[in-house]
């Protein structure tokens, strides 16, 4: 963990030199056997809920990005999107 930190503090500093033009790609590794991705390829599937699956899809690939360290773009997009989920719970 320490190494990626790193890492992504290396990458950000050598952005704000200019010595780097952009961010790395970042790659999502999911289980597919976990509850979230059966629910949402389920739904793809039967092409059910399309907003809802695609702001799951956003909010956990930006928690991911802030448990490694990394900023997410915006803030607020994350919120709503997160908000909008927790709003259908019942």
């Amino acid at each position: 963990m320490f190494e990626l930190l790193l890492l992504i503090a290396m990458e950000k500093f050598l952005i704000d030199q200019r010595q780097l033009h952009s961010k790395t790609a970042r790659i999502l590794e999911i289980n597919p056997e976990h509850n979230i991705w059966k629910k949402v390829s389920s739904s793809l599937q039967d092409n059910q809920e399309e907003e809802t699956n695609n702001n799951l899809v956003h909010v956990v690939y930006s928690e991911s990005c802030l448990i490694e360290g990394d900023n997410i773009e915006n803030p607020s997009e994350f919120s709503g999107k997160l908000n909008s989920l927790l709003a259908k719970i019942k």
